[in-house]
């Protein structure tokens, strides 16, 4: 896997309660992914070194905002657009409002 397993869902979930990190969460998360050297790949987010992501498509990767909705079934989707899709209704946080 090039994330660790379930680690980047929890990410997301956990940007419900703190919309103002999602932005500088996942950027830190690209620049760690970007860097070719080991000790460059550590994010304090997962408490981990990365696996590199060879190409050059986080180089420069700018995440934007989490614009806050009002409906509890939105959340961001993780290309970071901040384009918001539906949350599915079958995930354990869908009941959260």
């Amino acid at each position: 896997d090039l994330l660790p397993r379930g680690r980047f869902t929890a990410l997301l979930k956990d940007q419900l309660d703190h919309p103002e990190s999602f932005a500088p969460m996942l950027q830190a998360l690209w620049k760690s992914m970007d860097a070719p050297e080991y000790e460059s790949r550590f994010y304090a987010g997962f408490g981990l070194h990365l696996r590199h992501f060879n190409g050059s498509l986080f180089k420069n990767a700018k995440a934007f905002p989490w614009v806050a909705r009002r409906s509890a079934n939105c959340w961001p989707h993780p290309a970071t657009t901040g384009a918001m899709w539906s949350r599915p209704s079958s995930a354990p946080w869908s009941s959260r409002r």
